[in-house]
């Protein structure tokens, strides 16, 4: 063998050498990383119940060293599955106070010792905390505590750079005389806390909200159907509610489709603008669907591309289910539905499938819709709509081929009574699954809001002198 071919050999060795300690370091990474599956190996080995002294210590510590070593996926992952709720729930009142204490995340210790040395401040402050593993940018609803003083024209929130935070006040969602609510812009990183301060606003002009103006009109139309209209831009079709029969058993057994005929569809009355600020306008309908009754907020946000819609259902029907259906614009090529864990493409063939939180519309022509809503959880839908299954009335439990009775007034009725449901919809443009899985952890998962009153000065309760009207 001659010098270079040696050379070209040692070159070739060299080369495997480092890939094998490549790949030899991969594997001790993998089997030493801590996952939920290990996570549960372990908890399926250990009996609380059997241990005591240092041996129920140590098994413990070990516990809350394998929580703490997860991932944030497998955190969440482990937490859905609850692996540590039966072993918890065998701790004394002392041990889970220390178990929490030892599990809970670095952020969070940071986060709640960074409120507990918030210096005194004579203003009324709101702390947002988001406890999520996400950023939170969106817009949030308060009501805070003044001791039944109304909200003052001159009032506005400061942020911790003295900046004027836009604050909008709308309606509250008790009947209390002297209740405040207020709707304002919030941007909190994840396992962090923000604070705004209620004060006087300084000198000039409140400050605009950035993106397009919420402006939009709601029409509706005896069947039920209708249109959104933005100040600017393309009409969209109002969503449909529709009745429709549905008498196969609790489980649906040997369906794949709910194609039972419709019954009814939402009779609205007329649409009541209930909201007209610079942050949000709403649109209210009322009515009634069946022997159920309704209730629709429709509202659009400032820079916002969606229609969000919450809907309260009073629901007393029998064999029937509810149904929200939508026409995004353009016939459906195809949808990109959410599943645990990721989302899963699927042919608009009618069939019923289960929903996680959202669901991408691919459009014939090209451009994509979509719809978020985290409290739905199935949804069909043919070349030309999507259908958002909401309730479903059906014995329970009832399992075929028993035949029902002529009279079942003894049994109880699967979904009865009041249900809401907040959703929003995305017109047809380029919003990416991405976009809706984001709105989806942003409904689900909003900053905690809590009032911080110390150093303020004493201030006269209602009734007192100098009470401030």
């Amino acid at each position: 063998m001659n010098p270079r071919q040696r050379s070209a050999v040692h070159a070739i060795l060299a080369i495997v050498f480092v890939w094998l300690i490549a790949f030899g370091g991969y594997a001790i990474f993998k089997n030493s990383k801590m996952t939920a599956e290990k996570l549960r190996a372990y908890l399926e080995q250990t009996d609380l119940a059997r241990l005591s002294g240092e041996a129920r210590a140590k098994a413990l510590r070990d516990l809350a060293n394998k929580i703490n070593a997860l991932s944030a996926e497998e955190r969440q992952r482990a937490r859905i599955d609850r692996l540590w709720g039966q072993c918890f729930n065998q701790m004394t009142e002392s041990e889970k106070s220390q178990f929490i204490e030892a599990t809970l995340p670095t952020g969070f210790k940071q986060m709640l010792t960074g409120f507990e040395q918030l210096p005194p401040d004579r203003r009324q402050r709101l702390v947002l905390a988001n406890y999520s593993g996400a950023r939170f940018r969106d817009f949030l609803e308060h009501e805070p505590w003044l001791e039944w003083t109304q909200w003052q024209a001159d009032w506005c929130l400061l942020d911790e750079r003295n900046r004027v935070v836009p604050v909008q006040v709308i309606e509250p969602e008790t009947l209390m005389p002297d209740t405040i609510r207020i709707l304002f812009p919030a941007d909190v990183a994840a396992g962090a806390f923000r604070t705004l301060r209620i004060a006087r606003r300084p000198a000039g002009d409140a400050p605009a909200p950035k993106g397009a103006a919420p402006d939009f009109a709601l029409l509706t139309a005896p069947n039920g159907s209708g249109t959104l209209q933005p100040a600017e831009g393309d009409v969209c079709a109002l969503p449909e509610l529709r009745l429709i029969e549905e008498k196969s058993d609790t489980w649906s057994h040997n369906l794949d489709r709910f194609g039972g005929p419709q019954l009814d569809h939402a009779h609205w009355s007329a649409p009541v603008h209930i909201e007209s600020g610079p942050l949000r306008h709403a649109w209210r309908i009322d009515g009634t669907i069946g022997q159920s009754r309704i209730c629709a907020d429709w509202r659009r946000y400032a820079g916002a591309d969606f229609y969000e819609l919450r809907l309260r259902v009073t629901w007393h029907e029998q064999h029937k289910l509810l149904r929200l259906s939508w026409s995004p614009g353009a016939d459906l090529a195809r949808r990109e539905d959410g599943i645990p864990g990721g989302s899963v493409p699927r042919a608009c063939d009618g069939r019923e499938l289960p929903l996680r939180d959202r669901s991408l519309l691919v459009l014939a022509d090209g451009e994509r819709a979509g719809v978020v809503a985290p409290e739905v959880f199935a949804l069909s839908g043919d070349a030309h709509d999507v259908h958002l299954t909401l309730l479903r009335s059906c014995p329970f439990a009832h399992h075929d081929p028993k035949i029902l009775p002529p009279k079942l007034e003894h049994y109880a009725w699967i979904d009865q009574g009041e249900h809401t449901f907040t959703l929003r919809f995305f017109p047809a443009g380029a919003v990416r699954a991405a976009e809706l899985d984001r709105h989806a952890l942003l409904l689900q998962q909003r900053p905690l809001i809590a009032d911080l009153t110390r150093g303020m000065p004493y201030r006269p309760y209602k009734d007192e002198a100098g009470w401030p009207a």
